[in-house]
């Protein structure tokens, strides 16, 4: 086995393109900005990039979720990046690779790798090889080993091996790293898991919208009393300040169905966080349609969060 330590054998082939919501009707990819939830917001719909066609982002993203591997799929609502580089998999020899164009800090999200080899055969498939026995997943480390596999076969040409980061920016808002959070569990198939931090993402984005709005017309004191653990929760602020807030604003409410969805969500967090189980006959524990119920509409609920935030005119 050759030495670990040996010099990088790796392109400068670096690849950056945004992960996204594939239009029904070309299939071009729309990258789930905030600028995207807002056209849906207002206008019901978004227009393609591609073909200039219309088509429901909340119906198109849940069957995306609910249809494609969850690995695939998990992280395609979160704005995330998927950065491709490009290593040189040398036959019998440890391959150094190296994550770099992802800046320090972002949250990793995943790891994979597609093999090109040659025509006449199979390739040399990539073995992990773990420096210190230990594979750290989270944070990801930034620099290990791939080795050449041949399986014996002596005069196998090298392989070249894309490996695709898919990572969220650490200058990101906390909740998008609460919909991170609740994305890996998803993926994982762990649906009870990712209630918690679903609904922490909403409600920690829309509890200050609210506070704004509430402070144009109050002051600070009288704002943390309305809006204090005596005053009006996350429940009332979902289902009744954000709609008067919006009106006076003069947006469009929060869908509906996004809103009984989130609120069935809260119901669950409350289940979870205070008695630690779901053994209630209208909560039983999520299965995967209820799980892409609840991730899809945390995410949207976050950008009309940010939407409702954005209009609020702050008190100097």
């Amino acid at each position: 086995m050759a030495n670990p330590e040996a010099e990088p054998i790796e392109s400068s082939d670096v690849l950056h393109s945004l992960d996204g919501i594939p239009c029904p009707e070309c299939g071009c990819v729309n990258a789930p900005d905030h600028s995207l939830f807002v056209s849906y917001f207002e206008a019901g719909a978004v227009t393609c990039v591609g073909c200039q066609k219309p088509f429901d982002l909340w119906a198109h993203a849940s069957e995306e979720l609910k249809n494609w591997p969850r690995s695939w799929s998990a992280f395609h609502l979160l704005g995330a990046v998927v950065t491709r580089q490009t290593v040189a998999l040398e036959p019998d020899r440890n391959n150094e690779v190296t994550i770099r164009a992802v800046p320090e800090g972002a949250e990793i999200l995943r790891v994979s790798m597609n093999v090109m080899g040659p025509s006449e055969g199979p390739p040399v498939f990539p073995a992990l090889y773990i420096p210190g026995h230990t594979l750290t997943l989270d944070p990801f480390p930034r620099r290990f080993f791939l080795y050449g596999m041949t399986h014996g076969r002596t005069t196998l040409p090298g392989s070249t091996v894309w490996v695709h980061v898919t990572w969220i920016h650490p200058d990101e808002e906390l909740p998008v790293h609460h919909l991170a959070d609740a994305a890996k569990q998803f993926a994982a198939g762990r649906y009870k898991g990712m209630i918690i931090p679903a609904n922490v993402a909403v409600e920690a984005a829309l509890t200050p919208a609210v506070t704004a709005w509430v402070r144009t017309y109050c002051s600070r004191d009288e704002t943390d009393e309305f809006l204090g653990p005596r005053g009006a929760t996350y429940a009332h602020q979902l289902k009744v300040l954000s709609k008067i807030a919006a009106r006076t604003l003069d947006l469009k409410p929060l869908p509906e169905r996004i809103r009984t969805l989130l609120n069935h969500l809260r119901q669950y967090r409350n289940d979870l966080g205070h008695r630690g189980i779901l053994d209630r006959p209208e909560r039983p524990e999520p299965d995967l349609a209820k799980a892409t119920e609840f991730l899809t509409a945390a995410v949207f609920g976050y950008h009309y969060a940010r939407y409702l935030h954005s209009r609020v005119i702050s008190p100097e």
